[in-house]
């Protein structure tokens, strides 16, 4: 009978009263071990997550805070705030929307350099944004409106496509939109928030 492999999530764990830490909580032969990563001193969380090469950890809470994985690692807030955030498939970026009104800025930061860079201006109003498995492409969506002059009309969405490195963008055709709700590697949840037309995903692995 094969073995089920080990699980692994992030999680906050609070070892003594205002004692909150993240931890990695493994299960493994039916057993869990954690190991702690943080400690955090605001006690109102939102999100958490590891970049795939594990070195990178961002979490939100009252701002947004980047952390470096390794011996005395560093856990910085990052500014401007980000939430919704993903890291990039290759773990060096990190894509998320500014904190804002109706519609938000999409922003792209570099772990590495601790640098940002707004790729989209106002433009996101809903949770539909993502990497392209190169780690320079996103795509998001937004919602056009029909007829400017009458903006309570009815509204499309239109998807596009942004070059981080060169801000160049380009509107995604109707089957190209599509193929982000079933590319396997769009799909993936460490690399998207959402999908186009509040569409739910569906994720296959490349053996099945």
């Amino acid at each position: 009978m094969a073995q089920t492999p080990p699980i692994e999530v992030l999680a906050f764990s609070e070892e003594a009263k205002g004692q909150v830490h993240i931890v990695l909580a493994r299960l493994e032969q039916g057993k869990w071990y954690k190991r702690q990563l943080f400690r955090v001193y605001n006690a109102y969380h939102r999100d958490v997550a590891m970049s795939t090469d594990r070195r990178y950890l961002y979490f939100l809470s009252a701002q947004t805070w980047v952390g470096e994985l390794k011996e005395g690692g560093y856990l910085k807030p990052l500014s401007p705030y980000l939430y919704l955030c993903v890291f990039s498939p290759n773990g060096r970026y990190l894509l998320g929307k500014s904190l804002g009104g109706r519609t938000s800025d999409l922003v792209v930061f570099d772990v590495h350099k601790r640098t940002h860079k707004i790729l989209t201006e106002g433009r996101v109003d809903f949770d539909g944004f993502g990497w392209y498995p190169d780690s320079r492409h996103i795509w998001f969506g937004e919602e056009i409106v029909l007829n400017k002059h009458n903006p309570s009309r009815p509204k499309t969405l239109q998807a596009s496509q942004v070059d981080i490195l060169t801000g160049n963008q380009r509107k995604l055709s109707t089957n190209e939109a599509r193929r982000i709700n079933t590319d396997w590697g769009l799909l993936d949840s460490r690399f998207r928030i959402g999908g186009i037309a509040y569409e739910p995903g569906y994720a296959y692995s490349r053996s099945s």
